[in-house]
């Protein structure tokens, strides 16, 4: 189960893992210094920074191996970063070099904001960045993933090498 969480907090990115989520899905960060960090609190050390406790769910409240469990939750962890605006999108190559992050998410609605287009997720610029994330994440060969409203939009990333699709959401199919 991958959670998103309301941002890259070591508060919320500790509340979803502990509960035994396999993974975060990370909005909000528009910098390279907020990614490093957030992806820092999903790990146990040495490889990050996260929080260490087993009186939680994940950790079978204290009935397992501590070193197994360490090991195991750091091997397993799937880490989805968002890039929803054009500073994170600039750092696309970086970012696919980021050993800890196992999915870049493009968020085109995000973007379209931040590039002065609100809420026209497929005008030609924003349409122009959202290629060139996907270039450059195939290119370097990390997953990336996408929001699309249908099943048609859907089949188009999948076409175009998408790992990971958010399809609409619970409230428009409510």
């Amino acid at each position: 189960t991958i959670v998103r969480v309301a941002d890259g907090s070591e508060a919320q990115i500790l509340k979803a893992l502990d509960i035994g989520a396999s993974g975060v899905q990370i909005p909000g960060l528009s910098t390279l210094e907020t990614v490093r960090d957030a992806v820092s609190y999903t790990k146990y050390a040495p490889q990050g920074q996260r929080g260490l406790s087993f009186a939680q769910r994940s950790a079978a409240y204290g009935n397992c191996d501590k070193k197994e469990y360490m090991e195991t939750s750091n091997a397993g962890l799937i880490n989805v970063v968002h890039i929803e605006n054009k500073e994170m999108a600039a750092q696309a190559e970086t970012l696919c070099e980021m050993d800890a992050i196992d999915v870049l998410f493009i968020g085109p609605m995000d973007i379209s904001q931040s590039l002065g287009h609100p809420g026209e997720p497929t005008h030609p610029d924003v349409a122009k960045v959202v290629d060139e994330v996907i270039r450059v994440c195939l290119a370097k060969g990390k997953p990336y993933g996408i929001f699309v409203g249908t099943p048609q939009m859907a089949q188009k990333y999948v076409d175009r090498g998408a790992a990971y699709i958010a399809l609409a959401s619970d409230i428009a199919f409510l």
